[in-house]
């Protein structure tokens, strides 16, 4: 146990009395010590190789401006002279398809549940020549259509989930006639983060909009 020099001293002195402590586990840690050093054999038999150290790491990005995280720091290791982008591509890893096709309890505006396994509107994945996670433009912003709604309407989410409605509406329903479709999405769908959220920025990406 690590202790300060004063209770160090009362240790051996008085006999202070210390608290009982978990044993370590360092397997974990040292599955990814062996893992890491045999990455490193390996990759210097295919080119020159070199390490470099987490001071290093974070004084070329505190220089640059660039916040901290481990994608900032893949790239400061590879080019020191990068510096901060006024836009980035955010994705995020959607749900295809609901699991459940009956439910344990009555949905709002049901008296019963639907226990028959029979597919409801939560299940449906196409509808209208659009599917689950389509890149669509509405009210001068780019989402994705996370549901379907009665036989014409869809519900609109931009990258952190959050609806996208009419604002002189209350209801988050959209009738597809007032879409179209910009990409189509499986499981990812990408998004131009930090900049400002139009469609004539969508239509830039097209190729970057989802995958």
């Amino acid at each position: 146990m690590t202790l300060c020099e004063g209770c160090h001293e009362r240790h051996h002195k008085d006999g202070l009395k210390l608290p009982k402590q978990k044993s370590a586990f360092y397997i974990s840690a040292a599955h990814v010590q062996q893992g890491k050093n045999y990455l490193q054999a390996e990759l210097s038999r295919i080119a020159p190789l070199r390490t470099t150290f987490d001071y290093i790491t974070a004084h070329h990005r505190n220089k640059a401006g660039i916040k901290k995280s481990h994608v900032n720091d893949a790239v400061i290791i590879a080019d020191k002279q990068a510096g901060p982008l006024d836009r980035q591509i955010q994705t995020k890893h959607v749900q295809s398809r609901q699991r459940s096709l009956h439910e344990a309890t009555a949905r709002k505006g049901r008296k019963a549940p639907n226990r028959t396994q029979k597919r409801n509107n939560k299940n449906v994945f196409t509808l209208k020549d659009f599917n689950r996670w389509d890149t669509v433009p509405y009210k001068r912003r780019v989402g994705f259509i996370s549901g379907f709604t009665d036989t014409s309407s869809c519900r609109i989410v931009d990258i952190k989930g959050n609806y996208i409605k009419n604002p002189e509406k209350k209801y988050t329903q959209v009738n597809l006639r007032e879409v179209r479709k910009i990409h189509e999405n499986s499981s990812i769908v990408s998004y131009y983060a930090n900049s400002s959220p139009t469609f004539a920025i969508a239509q830039e990406g097209d190729s970057l909009a989802g995958s």
